[in-house]
């Protein structure tokens, strides 16, 4: 996403930064007894999470490296990406695992991803680690 002028973009990070405080707030990781006594069981879960490490979007005009060779296309997820996706998935497997069959179920999780192909292989990524083969 590109933004013409700068005051957008810091606009539009404040607003996240907002909503992401806002999560972080309201939605407690605590487990024990007492937790569970107060609020209740967990029954249900939403996550929202970002693509892992990615190669650079664009390279700029004087860039020293502009003739590198990268391991893979810009803009995609690198390898270092996709394993931080795969541990993702397998944490919430263990954090979630009481929600969870053992083997994967499409009446159990609901995944969505923007048509970026990064964002698609992130949630990939995640998958394979919350249902590994």
């Amino acid at each position: 996403m590109k933004f013409k002028n700068r005051k957008m973009l810091e606009l539009n990070l404040k607003f996240f930064k907002c909503i992401y405080a806002l999560l972080f707030l309201l939605g407690g990781t605590q487990s024990d007894d007492n937790h569970a006594k107060y609020f209740g069981d967990v029954i249900f879960s939403n996550v929202i999470f970002r693509h892992g490490d990615r190669m650079p979007l664009d390279l700029y005009p004087n860039d020293p490296n502009i003739n590198a060779k990268w391991p893979f296309q810009l803009a995609q997820l690198s390898n270092i990406g996709k394993r931080q996706e795969y541990k993702l998935g397998h944490w919430l497997r263990q954090r979630y695992s009481h929600l969870l069959s053992s083997a994967y179920k499409s009446d159990e999780i609901y995944v969505v991803s923007t048509d970026v192909d990064r964002t698609i292989m992130s949630a990939q990524c995640c998958l394979a680690g919350m249902f590994e083969p």
